[in-house]
């Protein structure tokens, strides 16, 4: 899903979120499994050639809480 995710859409409109909710391990599972999908990801596309080795961890910020933040006016990196 994150595949086809990141091929359709640009990268800066990409949000991560999971549906985990009420338990605390839920939310601590929840981004761990999304940080190391986009993380295969990533590589791959990086394999691929569609991204470069410094490109990635840029996506990665962007995917995992700066689109969000600019999205509702937060600072970011959170202070």
């Amino acid at each position: 899903m994150l595949r086809q995710l990141l091929g359709l859409a640009p990268m800066s409109k990409v949000v991560y979120s999971s549906d985990a909710s009420q338990i605390p391990e839920l939310f601590w599972l929840a981004a761990r499994w999304g940080r190391r999908g986009l993380a295969t990801v990533l590589d791959e596309l990086i394999a691929f050639g569609a991204l470069d080795g410094d490109e990635a961890p840029a996506v990665a910020r962007r995917v995992l809480g700066g689109n969000a933040a600019e999205i509702y006016g937060l600072p970011w990196p959170p202070r």
